[in-house]
């Protein structure tokens, strides 16, 4: 089962929670005892609060049940019949359709969840002021980046990031890294650089590779656009707009694409 979900929450990462949520799914809804006998560990019934707080989990007359859907591979076909993605394609950006995507999709509210065989990308944001990687991939994939390690860092689970990269880079500050790559993409690609682990982790990622006496970037770079060049998108539900984004991957038969979105530095 896969989460996905507007904001990150500890204890989403908790063992605890797809357990629970895989035991509330069974055939009748259980009882706080019922819990208690499958979860008897001290702090549990402190977690389940927190979890209805949240309204992950719903108690109503004695009993508990999921708060948030969880769509199955019928669901996901209905939804994806109704996508008309004649009008996303052609000569379309598929960069900027991402950018734009991603961007309607923080705008919004939301938890859900697809079933076991169902894949759907998600979207990876790091950077500083005026540079910003993204990554839209699939989960579970061999494919790292630097936006997927230093999220993976926030979330406190270091152990999922690529080893080499973690021993390169370990737990730096994330705007002094990426002002730090900034300075390097500014030499390339006729500029000589200085070896050191900023480079190094571009070139792990393979963000850039060498050429002649400097380094070629191998991943687009595009403007930020004040408006989205979609607007399409706006009137698409959350999980419509995941679905256009796996669609855009498959179309390509990619399972990650990343990109470079520069700021414009604001005067005065």
């Amino acid at each position: 089962m896969q989460f996905f979900y507007q904001k990150t929450e500890r204890f989403v990462h908790d063992d605890r929670f797809a357990k629970l949520v895989e035991h509330i799914q069974g055939p009748q809804a259980p009882t706080l005892r019922q819990l208690k006998a499958a979860f008897p560990d001290p702090g549990f019934e402190k977690f389940l609060d927190k979890l209805i707080e949240h309204e992950l989990i719903v108690r109503k007359e004695r009993r508990y049940y999921l708060g948030f859907p969880i769509y199955s591979q019928k669901e996901i076909q209905a939804q994806q019949e109704q996508l008309e993605t004649s009008r996303f394609f052609g000569e379309t950006d598929t960069n900027q359709l991402l950018l734009s995507i991603y961007e309607q999709i923080k705008k919004k509210t939301y938890f859900f969840a697809v079933e076991d065989g169902i894949r759907l990308p998600a979207f990876y944001q790091v950077g500083n002021k005026t540079l910003q990687f993204y990554t839209v991939s699939y989960q579970n994939t061999s494919e790292t980046s630097l936006p997927i390690y230093f999220t993976n860092n926030r979330n406190g689970e270091e152990d999922l990031n690529d080893p080499q990269l973690q021993q390169m880079i370990g737990d730096v500050n994330e705007e002094y890294f990426f002002d730090q790559v900034a300075v390097i993409l500014e030499k390339i690609p006729n500029k000589r650089i200085r070896r050191s682990i900023f480079l190094e982790a571009l070139l792990e990622t393979k963000m850039i590779k060498p050429q002649d006496t400097s380094y070629q970037l191998l991943i687009p770079v595009i403007p930020e656009k004040a408006e989205t060049d979609f607007p399409e998108v706006e009137s698409l539900s959350v999980l419509q707009l995941f679905l256009l984004a796996d669609l855009l991957l498959s179309k390509q038969e990619l399972q990650q694409i990343n990109f470079i979105v520069l700021s414009p530095i604001s005067e005065g």
